[in-house]
């Protein structure tokens, strides 16, 4: 058991243009969905909303309409392990104005009641062979099934799942997660980490059987009142001109990946941070048993903070040099060991050029080491390969096409050409003008090259 605190900053490093965060993550956190499974809301007056037992994935309808914003809520959100029971949830479909669309989870109720029916599989052979799966050489169970539903989704899952066999109401096999659902022309499932083998699952399917997903729910065995949870106390920003932070809860939806992604989207009137200036936040995460999470919760929501800063005097950091010589084509960097030290003249071979700090100070710009192919620049000019870039109009909606990326626009689209980024600290602008096409060695300087004045 125990309380951690988190106090994190988001720095402006724009550099000329008045750039302005009115956007960003605190935190972007992850959680096991395996481990801690259920999720709890809170509603304002510190009391708990009924809990979520099947997390929703991530960026689906039901994980959207789930966000909270943050002054309509108890100011904690509380993840906690999932009790086991002999219940059963499943993987549902329905047919809504010409498209299939999927629940997942779902439950008896809303096949008895609402309309869905269980998503299936039926089963055929894999080609010629008289084998319905097989595994491949990566580890993936590959399955001959048929998709009688076309158009329903067909991307992938999160796990743990298990199939059962409609026929026989037996568990076939359980799996981490499903590559692809249906597959090819002739249409394949894909399955990660199956655990039974090729042959026990061939004898328990036949070609023509329907193959339904369960998800059954798991958790530690410990009972109600002393199954462990996780509060994550994130306070109650207030709304400014109507817009508030919010929170988001959901499952990665990658099949390979098991967490709960856990955020506050920091956004809107309440989050403005300008050009030199950070946003900072406390936060905090209690670790315990779920039958204390909201005692807990009300007990630390108060201690929660947040605001800006600009060049504080507590900001009193480390020295940092950097090194080179007139004929070399690289440099390198140093930072002294304690607040106050004198930084040394020489590393190796190479003279101390310019002297900056590790932390924003006052009539400094925070310095990047750039590699574009090969073309480097240092300095503070994060869009010194995309020259036209002047600001971004805030006015204009965010799309994929009109992204403000320095990292890959000059250097190519493909992840291999991105351009390489590295933070150096914060330095007086003009002096570093030395080093502004040379390239960053990241070898250490040698202790016993260190020559002091």
């Amino acid at each position: 058991d125990g309380v951690m605190e988190i106090t994190q900053g988001h720095y402006n490093t724009a550099y000329k243009v008045n750039d302005r965060i009115k956007f960003t993550n605190t935190p972007w956190g992850a959680f096991r969905a395996s481990k801690l499974g259920t999720s709890q809301r809170t509603n304002p007056d510190g009391s708990f909303q009924e809990a979520i037992p099947e997390i929703p994935k991530w960026g689906t309808d039901a994980e959207r309409e789930s966000i909270t914003n943050t002054d309509q809520s108890g100011g904690f959100h509380v993840l906690s392990e999932t009790i086991p029971t002999d219940a059963e949830i499943f993987m549902c479909i329905k047919l809504v104005n010409g498209v299939y669309l999927q629940r997942d989870p779902c439950t008896q109720d809303d096949i008895d009641n609402d309309g869905w029916e269980r998503f299936n599989m039926i089963v055929r052979n894999i080609g010629t062979s008289s084998k319905r799966c097989l595994y491949l050489t990566s580890g993936v169970l590959k399955c001959g099934t048929t998709d009688l539903k076309p158009g329903k989704n067909q991307g992938a899952s999160y796990g743990p799942i298990s199939i059962k066999n409609n026929r026989t109401n037996e568990i076939v096999f359980s799996a981490t997660g499903v590559r692809h659902w249906f597959y090819g022309g002739t249409y394949s499932s894909f399955f990660t980490g199956a655990t039974e083998d090729e042959t026990t699952i061939n004898n328990n399917i036949l070609e023509g059987d329907a193959l339904i997903v369960v998800r059954q729910k798991h958790g530690s065995g410990r009972t109600e009142e002393n199954k462990m949870a996780l509060t994550f106390v994130h306070g109650k920003y207030p709304a400014e001109n109507g817009v508030s932070h919010r929170l988001r809860v959901g499952v990665a939806a990658d099949t390979d990946r098991d967490f709960i992604i856990l955020t506050i989207n920091a956004r809107g009137a309440g989050l403005n941070v300008g050009k030199h200036e950070m946003y900072w936040n406390r936060e905090f995460y209690a670790f315990g048993r779920h039958a204390d999470a909201k005692d807990v919760g009300n007990t630390w929501v108060d201690s929660t903070a947040w605001g800006w800063k600009k060049y504080p005097s507590e900001w009193n950091g480390r020295k940092i040099g950097l090194y080179t010589s007139a004929s070399g084509s690289t440099f390198r960097a140093y930072a002294s060991e304690r607040k106050g030290d004198t930084l040394p003249e020489t590393c190796d071979d190479q003279a101390l050029q310019c002297e900056g700090m590790s932390t924003p100070t006052a009539g400094y710009e925070a310095f990047f080491t750039i590699e574009c192919g090969k073309q480097f620049y240092v300095g503070p000019d994060q869009h010194h390969f995309t020259p036209s870039y002047t600001q971004y109009d805030m006015s204009e909606p965010v799309t994929e096409t009109n992204f403000v990326r320095p990292y890959n626009v000059s250097c190519g689209k493909s992840p291999g050409e991105r351009a390489q980024f590295r933070f150096l600290g914060f330095f007086n602008e003009t002096s570093c003008l030395s080093l502004a096409n040379k390239e960053y060695d990241s070898f250490p300087c040698p202790i016993e090259s260190l020559s002091m004045s």
